[in-house]
């Protein structure tokens, strides 16, 4: 199967592979292989597992991070009261 990459970069292989991971193989003469990855668990499913154990530590940084000002405020207060 032969298949042209967009513009962006991007190459569309149908609705059948989507959602699906891929390795990307790159090879001497230029052929780029797409090679099927089992996947074991989601990111999103391990992101969510992550987050439930460790609900208490986000939730302290959330506070922590609530009570100061936003860095880029800092930064462009320091900005403003530079001599120009």
């Amino acid at each position: 199967m032969s298949k042209e990459v967009q513009a962006d970069g991007q190459i569309a292989l149908g609705r059948q592979f989507a959602g699906r991971r891929y390795d990307l193989q790159f090879h001497a003469d230029g052929r780029v292989e797409l090679v099927p990855v089992p996947s074991v668990q989601s990111a999103s499913d391990a992101t969510c597992d992550w987050a439930k154990q460790n609900a208490d530590a986000i939730e302290q940084y959330n506070r922590w991070v609530s009570e100061r000002e936003p860095y880029s405020q800092r930064v462009r207060r320091w900005r403003a009261a530079q001599p120009d």
